[in-house]
């Protein structure tokens, strides 16, 4: 228990008793390197103990807590940096016993502008920052295996991806690919994007692409099989509401090099770069997946030779 001055004003009282509840260790520096307060939680939180902070010195502390950090160098190099740039952070603090604190420095000044001090505020976040970790492999994984894998082949010809999502947190993006065999000489392309982030757009990205390769198998026209899935995504009740956008293509295979025959549903169109340099946007608009019962659809059919490029986006 902590006691202060009878004359203390009640805002400050206040003040300093929420200070010993609240979940954040509390430490204050004066500019000489001094103590001038700290509460209870901040003991705790360091595991130091009473020989640790009795002289209220800043140094000692310090000393204390490089025995503890995983990494000693950078983090007194952190605390040096900050009390003489006198300027605010916020970065986590990881210690050798596996715990990560949330650290938050900030500079105090009087009403003059004059510096007055350096406050400390620590909380350990160790069991966010796992599920946090957890939450992004899992994320990873899902992402995954909604994708191809990363050696794609077709013969004959060159076959390369770039997958780079937005969002590189913990959200599964709505962007998918995929390219699969159909035949000796027929192989099945496809590229969308679905609505939303997270785990209902990896359920729309799992029925689009294992769709669209059942309905490649019997369908030999692509807008046979964008139909195929906007019925898929319509009937299934968990994706009311629910659209996707598509690009799927086949791909023969011919001696001169292969013939594509393609059409989209609302994705952007994809382009044909020439061996020569110019290129030629493919496709005719269609509408998105998922909201008609009867889509408009069109084909387009284009041929490549050595040399020839197609590219797909989202």
């Amino acid at each position: 228990m902590t006691t202060y001055p009878s004359e203390l004003s009640p805002q400050v009282a206040l003040a300093l008793a929420q200070a010993e509840a609240g979940p954040d260790g509390l430490l204050v520096v004066s500019p000489e390197g001094r103590m001038v307060f700290r509460n209870a939680r901040f003991a705790e939180i360091w595991r130091f103990s009473a020989a640790d902070l009795a002289a209220d010195d800043d140094e000692a502390a310090l000393e204390a807590a490089l025995e503890r950090v995983a990494d000693p160098e950078a983090f007194i190099t952190r605390v040096r940096e900050l009390y003489q740039v006198r300027t605010g952070a916020r970065d986590d603090v990881v210690l050798r016993d596996g715990r990560v604190l949330d650290r938050h420095g900030t500079p105090l000044f009087d009403d003059g502008g004059e510096y007055v001090g350096y406050a400390w505020y620590f909380r350990d976040v160790t069991a966010q920052r796992r599920t946090e970790d957890q939450l992004r492999e899992l994320a990873r994984t899902l992402q995954a295996s909604l994708l191809p894998p990363q050696q794609l082949r077709v013969p004959g010809m060159d076959v390369a991806s770039h997958y780079r999502p937005a969002d590189t947190d913990i959200a599964v993006g709505g962007d998918f690919f995929d390219v699969f065999r159909l035949g000796a000489n027929d192989w099945g392309v496809a590229i969308g994007d679905v609505c939303g982030k997270g785990a209902p757009a990896a359920a729309l990205t799992a029925l689009a692409r294992y769709s669209l390769r059942a309905a490649a198998v019997h369908n030999f026209d692509p807008t046979d099989v964008l139909r195929e899935l906007n019925t898929a995504v319509l009937v299934d009740e968990t994706m009311e509401g629910r659209f996707c956008s598509v690009v799927f293509a086949r791909l023969e295979l011919d001696m001169c090099g292969a013939w594509i025959t393609l059409a989209c549903a609302g994705h952007p169109r994809p382009i044909v770069v020439r061996r020569a340099g110019w290129i030629d946007v493919r496709g005719m608009p269609g509408m998105l997946l998922g909201l008609f019962d009867d889509p408009d659809l069109a084909v387009d059919r284009v041929g490549l030779g050595p040399g020839d490029s197609l590219v797909f986006c989202t």
